[in-house]
């Protein structure tokens, strides 16, 4: 008979984690139920823009979409895990040498919602973070069109000075659409010396 200590709690629907399978072994912590993780429809894709390498875990769709509005908007912080969990360890085996890059918030967002929502979702991976990057314009990317993506590295900047030479990074975002917040960071972090950049996301979704 299970203890009450070692019930554990689905952060999304709140009810009760009792089943135990082969996957446990591969999953540090769950924090999400078999019925919400259905709903979240896990799809792991790898797929190339303008030459960069980009995983999404997750296509965007309504589940998500809620869930990300709960977490970001409302400040929910206690949903960060729930997104890459279940992927972490999986995650870190292959990006295992490689610092982790935040798509940067503006900063009046962040200092709002009291945590930075990128930083929160993917410390799951347990891989080292370099903060290096600012978004110097209140720009969100929802509110653009596909030809003003374009243009979104203008709102992009180093925080400082920085060296990266020879380091291998992952620019880390929740949502990609168009790639162009990826591949502006991309040509900043080459700039300052990285040996190698690919991009991750949670989720990839597609302009209509």
């Amino acid at each position: 008979m299970k203890s009450a200590s070692a019930i554990r709690f689905c952060k999304i629907c709140f009810m009760p984690i009792e089943e135990y399978c082969l996957s446990d072994l591969f999953v540090k912590e769950r924090y999400v139920c078999s019925r919400c993780l259905a709903k979240m429809n896990p799809q792991i894709e790898r797929y190339k823009i303008k030459g960069l390498s980009f995983v999404s875990v997750y296509d965007y769709n309504e589940e998500i979409r809620n869930l990300l509005f709960l977490f970001k908007a409302c400040g929910d912080v206690e949903l960060a895990p729930v997104f890459l969990s279940e992927q972490a360890r999986l995650l870190h085996v292959i990006f295992h040498h490689y610092y982790l890059v935040k798509a940067p918030s503006y900063h009046t967002r962040d200092e709002k919602r009291g945590f930075s929502h990128v930083e929160e979702m993917f410390r799951v991976l347990n891989l080292p973070f370099i903060d290096c990057l600012e978004k110097t314009k209140d720009v969100k990317q929802a509110d653009l069109n596909y030809a003003e993506r374009q243009h979104i590295g203008e709102a992009i900047c180093l925080k400082k000075p920085i060296t990266l030479a020879g380091k291998k990074l992952l620019f880390v975002d929740d949502v990609v659409t168009s790639g162009s917040t990826a591949i502006a960071a991309a040509k900043l972090l080459y700039k300052q010396g990285a040996k190698r950049v690919k991009i991750l996301s949670m989720a990839h979704t597609h302009l209509s």
